[in-house]
C-alpha cells in the first residue's frame, strides 16, 4: 500500500506536468500568437492614416485607436485573451504623428488545472508581452532597375493589388508617356566624396554623375550582389540616385539570344519552391509627379525638379518594391500588332441629318492599312480632312470635329468619334458630296496589353511581374506599407541588442 500510494503521487505529479503544465504551454504559445499580432496592429495603428485599421477596420486616432487596434487582434489570435483594462503598457510618443515610434503590450489569460487542484492549485494564468516598432523605409540590395509608382500597365502601385496577379511593365531607355513612363538604370556604387558626385544617395542635387559601365551587368549577374550590400532611402526626405546611362545591352543582352543576366532571375516553378525568398526581387521605387512640380522628385543636371515625363539626372528615390519576375518580352514579342489608316471615302447630301459607318473594314488609299476588327487602341483618334478634288460644289472648308455629340440642328460641327463609329452631321460647316479622307494609327495588344504611346521605336521590353505585397501611399506620416519599405512595422524584442534598433525602446 506505501508502494502504491507513492506511485500514485508519482503518477499524479506526471498528470499535473502533461496535463496541466502542457496546457498552460499550449496557451502561452496563443498568447504569444496573441501578443505579437497585437503589437504589429498598434503600430500599424500608429502609422496609418488617421482612423484607418491595419485591415478594413477603423479606429479612434491616437493611443485610443492603438489600443483598440491591439485588443481586436488580440482577440482574434487567442479567444480566452483579457482584453479588459489597458494592454499597452509603453508606447512612444506621437501615434499618428511621429514617423517613428514603438509600442509594447501585455495580455493575459487564465488556464483551468485538472489535476494540479489536488495540490490546491485549480486555475493558472499567463501572461506575454511583444514589442512592435514603426519607422520610415528601411534599406534593401536591389536591382539597378528602377520603377515608377504609375509605371505598371495594368496594376497599379497605388493600389493593394493582388499579389498572385500578373502585371506587367514596360522598360525601355527612351521616355514613354501615358500610364508608363520613362525608366533608368541607377548607379548602385556609394560615393564617399564630399560632396558626392555619383552613385547612390548622392546628398547632392547637382552631382556630376558618371557611367558605371560593366557594374550594371555584374550587379545584376551577382544579385542579390554582396559587393552592393544594403542601400539606405531617407523618406520622406529625398534621397537622390544617379541615372546610370545606358544599359540596356548589360540588362537585357542579344533579344535575339535573350543571353541578358535579367533572364537568369526570372521566377521558377512556385508549385515547386513555394515562393522561395531567392525570387524575389526589390526594385528602387521613384518618387516623381506629373503634372506640378513637388517639394521633392526627380532632378536635372542643374538640381531643379522634373516631372515623370522627362528623363531625369537624378532619381529620387523613396523604398523598394518586392517584385517576381514571370517573363521578359522582347520589343518585336511584345510590340503587338498595328498600322496607320487613310481612307478617302466620299459622303453625300441627303434628308437625313446624320449618318454612320464604322472605322473598321474600310477600304484603304495609297497603301495604308486599316483595321479589319475593332482595335484596342487609337492614336489618335480618327480626323477627317477634305481632299482636294472636283466635287460638285468644288472642295470646301475643312471638317469640323465636335468635341461632344451634339444635340441640336443645325450642328456648327461636323463629326464624333466614339466607340469605333464616326457620326457625320449633315448640317454642319462642311460641303458634303466631295471625298473627305479619314486618317487614324491603331494598334492591337501584344502579351503585355497596348505598348505606351511614347514607345515609337519598339524598342522597350516588357517585364511580366508579380507584386509581392506593396501599397504605396502619400507625403503623410505612415502612408504605405511595410513591403514598400515607406513605412514599415516590425516585432522586435528590447531585451537583446540591437533587435529593435534604430529605434531607442525602453526595456518593459
Amino acid at each position: 500500500m506505501v508502494i502504491v500510494a507513492l506511485c500514485l503521487i508519482a503518477l499524479i505529479g506526471m498528470l499535473v506536468l502533461v496535463v496541466d503544465v502542457g496546457g498552460l504551454l499550449w496557451n502561452r504559445r496563443a498568447m504569444v500568437n496573441a501578443s505579437d499580432a497585437a503589437a504589429l496592429a498598434a503600430a500599424k495603428s500608429c502609422v496609418l492614416p488617421n482612423g484607418t485599421g491595419p485591415g478594413t477596420e477603423t479606429y479612434p486616432n491616437g493611443l485610443l485607436g492603438a489600443e483598440h487596434a491591439a485588443d481586436d487582434y488580440a482577440s482574434q489570435n487567442a479567444s480566452g485573451a483579457d482584453i479588459s483594462g489597458t494592454n499597452i503598457i509603453n508606447i512612444s510618443s506621437g501615434c499618428d504623428s511621429q514617423p517613428s515610434g514603438y509600442v509594447t503590450v501585455e495580455y493575459g489569460a487564465n488556464q483551468q488545472l485538472f489535476f494540479a487542484g489536488i495540490f490546491g492549485k485549480g486555475q493558472g494564468h499567463v501572461t506575454t508581452q511583444a514589442t512592435a516598432i514603426w519607422g520610415p523605409a528601411g534599406e534593401a540590395n536591389p536591382l539597378p532597375l528602377v520603377v515608377y509608382s504609375n509605371m505598371f500597365n495594368d496594376c497599379k502601385l497605388q493600389q493593394d493589388a493582388n499579389p498572385d496577379t500578373l502585371c506587367h511593365i514596360w522598360e525601355d531607355n527612351n521616355n514613354t508617356d501615358g500610364s508608363q513612363n520613362g525608366f533608368g538604370f541607377l548607379d548602385l556604387r556609394r560615393d564617399s566624396g564630399s560632396p558626392r558626385q555619383y552613385g547612390w544617395d548622392t546628398q547632392n542635387p547637382s552631382a556630376n554623375c558618371t557611367n558605371p559601365g560593366s557594374d550594371i551587368k555584374n550587379w545584376i549577374s551577382n544579385y542579390p550582389d554582396p559587393g552592393v550590400g544594403d542601400l539606405p532611402v531617407h523618406y520622406p526626405s529625398p534621397t537622390l540616385v544617379c541615372l546610370a546611362s545606358g544599359g540596356k545591352s548589360s540588362a537585357f543582352g542579344n533579344d535575339q539570344k535573350k543571353d541578358g543576366p535579367l533572364y537568369d532571375l526570372i521566377d521558377d516553378d512556385d508549385s515547386v519552391d513555394h515562393n522561395d525568398q531567392e525570387d524575389v526581387l526589390f526594385f528602387p521605387l521613384n518618387r516623381c509627379d506629373a503634372n506640378t512640380p513637388a517639394t521633392f522628385g526627380q532632378v536635372d543636371k542643374n538640381g531643379n525638379f522634373v516631372p515623370c515625363s522627362q528623363t531625369p539626372n537624378q532619381y529620387d528615390i523613396v523604398g523598394f518594391v518586392a517584385l517576381k519576375l514571370e517573363a521578359i518580352f522582347t520589343p518585336n514579342e511584345a510590340a503587338g500588332g498595328g498600322g496607320a489608316c487613310n481612307s478617302d471615302v466620299t459622303i453625300l447630301q441627303g434628308a437625313n441629318p446624320t449618318v454612320s459607318f464604322s472605322i473598321t473594314g474600310l477600304s484603304a488609299n495609297g497603301g495604308s492599312l486599316c483595321p479589319t476588327t475593332t482595335p484596342d487602341a487609337l492614336n489618335p483618334s480618327p480626323t477627317i480632312a477634305k481632299v482636294h478634288s472636283n466635287g460638285p460644289n468644288g472642295p470646301g472648308p475643312d471638317p469640323v470635329k465636335c468635341s461632344s455629340a451634339p444635340i441640336a440642328f443645325p450642328a456648327s460641327c461636323d463629326y464624333f468619334y466614339s466607340s469605333g463609329s464616326i457620326t457625320w452631321y449633315r448640317s454642319g460647316p462642311a460641303t458634303e458630296g466631295q471625298d473627305f479622307r479619314i486618317s487614324f494609327g491603331w494598334q492591337t495588344a501584344g502579351p503585355c496589353g497596348v505598348p505606351p504611346a511614347g514607345n515609337t521605336n519598339n524598342a522597350g521590353h516588357c517585364l511580366s511581374v508579380k507584386i509581392v505585397k506593396v501599397q504605396v501611399g502619400g507625403g503623410g506620416a505612415g502612408e504605405g506599407d511595410p513591403s514598400s519599405n515607406v513605412r514599415a512595422v516590425k516585432l522586435c524584442d528590447p531585451n537583446y541588442g540591437g533587435s529593435c534598433a534604430p529605434i531607442a525602446v525602453p526595456k518593459p
